[in-house]
């Protein structure tokens, strides 16, 4: 039997800036062409200006520079390049990372995901053409 979803109750939710709730400063990366940065037998993800494959442009068997557990987005690219990384990874230049403050540092993967469903939405419709 299919459970009906529960609704939210928002009666008492007020505007917050994102900048009040995350700390958003570029990701580490180690800066190197790719050629030097991607391996074909990489392990670990690069997260690039892509708009693609959930941002991953290849991998690499150097470090990760990031624990995961953040949303990241291209300030170069679409609005559709904004993702949630739930494992580590590998920055590259022009990927932002938005990092909770302390105050608000309880996240998980399904807080995450929803706040980026509502990312997503209030960016598109920023840029919905009529």
């Amino acid at each position: 039997m299919r459970q009906k979803m529960k609704k939210i109750n928002v009666s008492t939710w007020k505007e917050i800036g994102l900048k009040e709730i995350f700390d958003i400063h570029p990701t580490k990366s180690y800066k190197y062409t790719n050629k030097d940065l991607l391996n074909i037998d990489g392990v670990n993800p690069v997260i690039g200006n892509s708009a693609y494959n959930n941002g991953i442009i290849g991998y690499s068997n150097l470090d990760n520079t990031e624990d995961g557990n953040i949303i990241t987005f291209s300030d170069t690219t679409s609005s559709e390049a904004i993702f949630y990384k739930k494992n580590g990874f590998i920055g590259y230049p022009h990927i932002q990372g938005m990092y909770p403050r302390e105050k608000y540092n309880n996240w998980n993967e399904y807080s995450y995901l929803f706040l980026l469903a509502i990312i997503k939405k209030a960016v598109a419709s920023l840029f919905k053409v009529s």
